[in-house]
């Protein structure tokens, strides 16, 4: 079997010492890899050989060794030399790295020059030298450590080892010195030979010894402490075989130790009976020394309790980083002043301490210990965290108020809260104070606020409470209620206010006034046309009879028909009172708002001038509501001719209508309305327009800014109870010499359908049926009882409710229908009825009445099926409604 590889061919070497070497061997040319054996796949992690044959042995190399590589193969090809041997890393296929090193051999096969690689795996070598080259770094830190002097030395005394820190201690020039001149540690370095003994016979009775202090004594015969930690040898036979320890020079510190015991003797005397506690402890949080004022404090009964459970201060503090805080001052400033911290007593109970304290330093400027005086302070804190909750109790009662809150000096704002900040448009307090209180006071009532402040402030009695106007920073006026008072902090007299905004109050105020007075106003409007009708009634009823007497050619009928004239003009006037009173019949039903102003349109070249021009603006193709055609018309010619009217030289009159929503905004706005989806027509007019006082009486009845005999005062009054019979709202927006524009708001139409009934004409017909006419005006009364004993009817009648159910009962039988007016005295109509129906439950009833609306609404029921006529009433029309009423038809 041969190998063909590049054109090259080589004998099969099965069997060789090279296909069976437990070593990895690869034959490779400068090019690429030739021959691999299975230990090479082992070692680089391939799976075959295919892996690697005919790649180059270059990419096997680690990158940063390459170089190197490139430059041994150079100088193998440049020089004689047959065999060489270096270090490199390979990359094998999983990536990861290996250190090899490469015994190679330059040889021929099949006149080839090729090379023959044997690779040794170093890997694991080159991590047993790393650890070693740590370890011995680690143990040279330790050993070199200048702070602590390390030994070894025989039971007997005799030192065998020792580091240049331990030497140094013992002013020596170098380990080797010391351990050539110490041959008894006891005898030569122990100022004690007792404490050599001591430590001997606790390292055989524990195998260690630490924290061991003791005085040992320098070359030069000047002596040292030690904080000495030992540890015993032994043997594999059990004896003591050496001594190995470890030395802390704390000369300073006992140095320091016995400058404290000095210093206490001096002055023992006032330490023990001080009031104030005094203490003296070490930076690593140690009492060396306290007084007894200074434990009955922490709660012990003596200094020594104190001193001997209280090992480490750290642990004592409520807040351990004071104590940090504490020492960061000592290294900075080497003393504290009214250092103030919180510290666990005995019992686990807390103290506040006031402490005062110095750092007190070594010859080496490092600090040995704390010494000072400490204050209990829990009652002042104690008292200090009461009255600060008291004012974060005040200031959130103040900040949260509902009311604005100043005090003030001399007409100068010095404190004002939040509320005041939001009621006046403030955002900072620093906007507000120092100013002049005069300052948010609008003109019309800065005399009455500052003479009432100045009385205040000279102590006149005045009155603490009262109302005035208000200027915001951006010029808006608000109502505010003051209540003012006075204040003293520390002894000087101050005035405090607290301040309400009571705008809305004040327009709901003005709201309800206006509301009253308009219904005052429809009251007295209602009854007027009431009363009215009734009269009317007569007058057009006779007229209608004696027309109806006369021929054609009788020159009476001129006049009558003159009396009519006028009396149907008097009776739009008595429409126009209760369209304000609201107590006109209206027939509401879904229209097309749209379609009404479209027709409109067209009657307006007749009401305005050619020098108006006129834009309509519809928002929507179609604007559905649920409204009285023949009133929104009427809503449209009046509100036209007060345009026109207010434009005598011309201008531009604007009609627009579309959707809106009426929001909280608007509510707020206007002090009236309820929240959803409106239909909106506005008219706007380029006029002479108006100011407040006109606009506030725009909607009274016979209120008019026209000469005596140019109008009656009656056209906004009627749109105004017109719109409120539609439940909805009606906004007039003017300046004078910038027009006016009026908008209406309506509901809009549900999906819902109103049933229209069309009614058809009839014929005229005379009866032979027996009324009863109840009735309590003698005028109209007879005058109905006249045209029925005309038309053929028989007839009873009643003037009052008592007389009605009366003469009821005594002709139940015969009565046929009976007409009821609403309003009678003793019992009315409705009350009449409801007994009647109790004797006669299929009596048919037709109802009159000037204003029914009002007592439709509340007795609906009562009305199920019933024709209902409203005065001024003509013979064609009361006759029409009887056959409609006895024939079984609804009359609309």
């Amino acid at each position: 079997m041969e190998l063909n590889l590049k054109n090259i061919t080589f004998k099969k070497i099965e069997g060789t010492f090279i296909e069976n070497s437990p070593v990895p061997v690869i034959i490779h040319d400068d090019e690429c890899i030739l021959y691999i054996n299975k230990p090479v796949l082992e070692l680089l992690g391939a799976s075959g050989k295919e892996e690697l044959l005919l790649k180059r042995f270059l990419d096997l190399i680690y990158e940063d060794d390459r170089d190197s590589f490139i430059k041994m193969i150079n100088s193998v090809k440049e020089e004689d030399k047959v065999t060489f041997s270096t270090e490199f890393r390979i990359i094998r296929m999983d990536s990861k790295i290996i250190h090899a090193q490469i015994n190679s051999l330059k040889t021929s096969i099949n006149d080839r020059k090729v090379i023959l690689s044997f690779i040794k795996d170093l890997t694991a070598f080159k991590s047993m030298e790393q650890a070693l080259r740590e370890m011995e770094e680690k143990n040279k830190k330790i050993i070199n450590n200048p702070f602590i002097g390390l030994y070894l030395s025989t039971p007997e005394g005799k030192l065998i080892w020792v580091n240049k820190t331990f030497s140094d201690m013992h002013g020596f020039l170098s380990p080797e010195e010391m351990i050539e001149n110490i041959t008894d540690i006891g005898e030569q370095l122990c100022v004690n030979p007792e404490d050599r003994k001591r430590l001997i016979a606790l390292l055989k009775e524990k195998g260690y010894v630490e924290h061991f202090e003791i005085q040992s004594r320098k070359k030069d015969g000047s002596h040292i402490w030690l904080l000495l930690n030992a540890k015993a040898i032994y043997d594999k036979k059990g004896y003591l075989e050496y001594i190995e320890g470890t030395n802390i020079d704390i000369t300073n510190r006992k140095l320091a130790e016995k400058a404290l015991e000095e210093s206490e003797k001096k002055y023992k005397s006032i330490f023990e009976n001080a009031v104030e506690g005094f203490f003296q402890t070490t930076p690593d949080g140690r009492f060396i020394n306290a007084n007894p004022a200074l434990a009955r404090m922490y709660g012990y009964y003596s200094p020594k309790e104190m001193i001997e459970e209280i090992k480490n201060l750290n642990d004592h503090y409520v807040n351990p980083e004071d104590r940090k805080r504490m020492q960061q001052l000592y290294e900075r400033d080497g003393y504290i002043i009214g250092f103030e911290t919180q510290f666990y007593r005995k019992d686990h109970t807390s103290i506040w301490i006031r402490m005062n304290g110095r750092a007190v330093r070594d010859d080496s400027d490092n600090i040995v210990y704390y010494e000072g005086t400490a204050e209990d302070i829990t009652d002042r804190v104690e008292a200090e965290r009461v009255l600060k909750e008291s004012e974060e109790r005040y200031r959130a009662v103040i900040e949260n108020s509902n009311d604005g809150i100043v005090i003030t000096k001399g007409g100068i704002f010095l404190f004002v809260n939040k509320r005041f900040l939001d009621m006046f448009g403030f955002k900072s307090e620093e906007e507000v104070i120092g100013r002049d209180i005069l300052s948010t006071v609008h003109d019309d009532d800065k005399a009455l606020v500052r003479s009432l402040y100045k009385k205040r402030e000279e102590g006149i009695p005045v009155t603490s409470q009262y109302e005035f106007k208000g200027v915001k920073k951006n010029g808006e006026i608000i109502y505010i209620e003051i209540s003012v008072g006075e204040v003293f902090f520390y002894g000087v007299r101050f005035i405090i206010a607290f301040l309400r905004d009571i705008s809305d109050r004040k327009q709901l105020e003005a709201q309800l006034l206006q509301s009253q007075k308009m219904e005052a106003i429809g009251q007295l409007a209602g009854g007027v046309a009431h009363d009215f009708n009734n009269i009317l009634t007569a007058i057009i009823g006779y007229a209608d009879l004696i027309d109806m007497k006369l021929d054609k050619d009788d020159r009476l009928k001129y006049y009558i028909q003159q009396i009519l004239t006028s009396a149907n003009r008097a009776a739009q006037l008595t429409k126009g009172l209760l369209a304000f009173s609201r107590k006109q019949i209206m027939h509401l039903k879904p229209v097309d708002l749209t379609g009404i102003i479209i027709k409109f349109k067209g009657m307006l070249s007749r009401i305005i001038g050619e020098d108006i021009e006129v834009n309509i603006n519809l928002k929507e193709e179609k604007i559905s509501v649920i409204a009285d055609p023949l009133q929104i018309e009427q809503i449209l010619m009046n509100l036209a001719t007060n345009a026109r009217d207010a434009m005598p030289d011309g201008g531009t009159l604007k009609i627009e209508a579309g959707y809106t929503d009426i929001d909280e905004v608007f509510i707020k706005k206007y002090g009236f309305g309820k929240t959803g989806k409106y239909a909106y027509i506005s008219v706007s007019d380029t006029g002479v327009g108006m100011d407040e006082e006109t606009k506030e009486n725009i909607f009274n009845p016979f209120f008019t800014t026209k000469e005596v005999g140019k109008g009656t005062g009656l056209g906004l009054s009627i749109v105004y109870g017109i719109v409120k019979q539609h439940s909805g709202f009606i906004t007039v927006e003017s300046n004078p010499g910038k027009g006016s524009t009026f908008t209406v708001f309506i509901p809009v139409a549900n999906d819902e359908k109103e049933e229209i009934v069309d009614h058809t004409d009839f014929e005229f017909e005379k009866g032979y049926e027996t009324i009863l006419i109840c009735e309590d005006d003698d005028g109209v009364r007879s005058f109905m009882e006249e045209i029925l004993k005309s038309a053929g009817y028989n007839v009873l009648t009643a003037k009052d409710g008592v007389e009605s159910i009366d003469k009821f009962n005594r002709y139940t039988k015969i009565i046929d229908l009976i007409i009821l007016d609403i309003i009678m005295p003793k019992r009315n109509g409705i009350e009449v009825y409801e007994d009647i129906k109790l004797i006669k439950p299929e009596v048919k009833a037709l109802f009159i009445s000037g204003y029914p609306r009002d007592v439709l609404e509340r007795r609906a029921k009562t009305f199920n099926g019933m024709e209902i006529i409203t005065k001024p009433i003509t013979p064609h029309k009361l006759l029409k409604s009887i056959r409609f009423a006895l024939e079984g038809e609804k009359h609309i």
